[in-house]
């Protein structure tokens, strides 16, 4: 699971056990742009009746 030194987002998928599971970073420094990122969701493990997913944004405090 996320964070790690660097990396400001992060998703993961629950498996059917009910653990979470890291399966994509994005890295770097904030984007003044949107950019559009896609996670395929290709393994047995997580598609399961109660599906569940989640995205997570860290952010630095500066003051």
């Amino acid at each position: 699971m996320c964070p790690k030194q660097g990396i400001p987002y992060c998703s993961n998928l629950k498996i059917a056990i009910g653990d979470w599971t890291t399966v994509g970073n994005i890295t770097g420094n904030v984007a003044s742009i949107f950019t559009q990122y896609f996670i395929a969701i290709d393994n047995a493990d997580y598609l399961f009746n109660t599906f569940q997913f989640r995205f997570i944004n860290y952010v630095k405090k500066q003051w």
